[in-house]
């Protein structure tokens, strides 16, 4: 199949009112700030950082639709689109599967199937029924942290070589593992998904990375990522330093409350974007924090190396 995607992807974040349900308004405007504003190469809708996982089929649906319809009608025709469909409920995921492919997204993405303890033949199962519902290219996503499911390096290569298969959003801290996935299967996209670790990988020859600080920080990721492409470690050092120092901010303040308040903040939307419960609103904590990486830090970090 050959690589499919390359560059910086935010895992793109949902906003909700303060009512639960989807700000349509708010999600318009953070798709323009991060594509035209951040520079961003793709966006990855309906993530782990998107609250997928908390909403139901319509709701992710319905999120899909708008990301997709701001990028085709205000936006860079060349920004990527992945919808993330996985979950438990295969019948949902068929028809995100179909909803993809009619919204006009490039590729989808699906994360293992989680919490029943699977077998790999059912992981296997799974992501041959989802290949079966669409053309598209699938992005196996992998987040054994989150999900509890680990594959051996001998079965993730078997689960890249199935049809329709164009890699994997990789989002584990194991690079032993990663190098030797890129190192076995030379014609798969590998795009990383531990924002902490973009230097490490991108010297082992990843192809891109998908991750939530990105909805905030995606040109200082891009630059990251082409300043250890072109083996200017030093300046890379110095620049994940300062992401670094942001990503412990966010981590203090509650990285889902602290990351989208700094995102309204920096976008210029009014107000608060808020979680899905059962996730905790933000609080003053986390407030005082956003507005400390925005006003202090983030200018400074987005212009990249001094």
């Amino acid at each position: 199949m050959g690589k499919k995607f390359k560059g910086i992807f935010s895992a793109l974040i949902t906003p909700f009112d303060k009512n639960g349900k989807v700000n349509v308004e708010q999600l318009e405007k953070i798709v323009e700030f991060e594509v035209s504003k951040l520079n961003i190469d793709g966006l990855y809708v309906c993530g782990s950082t998107g609250e997928a996982f908390l909403m139901g089929y319509e709701e992710r649906s319905h999120v899909m639709k708008v990301v997709a319809n701001v990028v085709k009608n205000k936006l860079k025709a060349n920004t990527q689109l992945v919808a993330q469909i996985g979950g438990l409920n295969i019948f949902e995921i068929e028809k995100l599967a179909k909803d993809a492919k009619e919204f006009g997204y490039h590729g989808i993405s699906a994360v293992t199937p989680f919490y029943y303890g699977f077998s790999f033949a059912d992981i296997k199962k799974y992501y041959e029924l989802i290949t079966s519902f669409t053309d598209l290219p699938l992005l196996i996503y992998y987040l054994p942290a989150l999900t509890a499911v680990n594959i051996s390096l001998d079965n993730f290569v078997e689960l890249l070589q199935m049809k329709n298969v164009a890699g994997a959003k990789y989002s584990s801290p194991d690079l032993f593992m990663l190098e030797r996935l890129i190192a076995k299967c030379t014609d798969k996209t590998f795009l990383f998904g531990v924002d902490e670790f973009l230097m490490a990988a991108t010297t082992l020859g990843i192809d891109g990375a998908i991750g939530s600080t990105y909805n905030l920080m995606g040109a200082a990721a891009k630059n990251i990522f082409a300043l250890a492409k072109n083996k200017e470690l030093d300046k890379a050092k110095v620049l994940t330093s300062k992401y670094n120092k942001i990503l412990k901010d966010m981590l203090d303040g509650g990285i889902y409350q602290t990351l989208k308040q700094s995102v309204a903040i920096a976008s210029g939307i009014q107000g608060e974007i808020y979680c899905r419960t059962p996730m905790r609103q933000i609080d003053e904590k986390a407030k005082t924090i956003s507005n400390q990486i925005v006003k202090e830090l983030f200018a400074d970090l987005q212009s990249g190396v001094k």
